[in-house]
């Protein structure tokens, strides 16, 4: 049976953390994919067909999403381009307090049921 979006996404990051060693480019696609797959299969907003900028625009339309957690995507999508496309720089530390909002992220958006109610 296919889990549940939270816990699938949940399973993706912690294989994640254990794959250390990673090019600091392929952990930030690695890690944004999981992002985008859990908010496009827990809240039916195509985030893996968007940008960045189309993804950030068009959930500021969504009231599915706390702002805190839309200001949360913002800063974490935006900060993971600039490691992706720009090639800025990031350290072990950067990328293991990217992996823990991303956690974060899931836990805060996880339904109070299972059943998603």
């Amino acid at each position: 049976p296919q889990l549940n979006p939270w816990n699938q996404a949940e399973l993706e990051l912690a294989q994640l953390r254990e794959q250390s060693g990673l090019p600091v480019n392929q952990f930030f696609v690695r890690l944004t994919d999981i992002i985008r797959r859990y908010i496009q299969r827990r809240y039916e907003i195509p985030a893996r067909e968007q940008t960045t900028v189309e993804f950030l625009r068009a959930s500021e339309q969504d009231r599915r999403l706390a702002d805190a957690h839309k200001q949360m995507l913002a800063d974490f999508l935006t900060s993971a381009d600039m490691i992706k496309v720009a090639r800025a720089a990031a350290s072990p530390a950067q990328m293991q307090e990217a992996l823990a909002k991303a956690g974060t992220f899931v836990a805060e958006t996880t339904p109070a049921t299972e059943d998603g109610v």
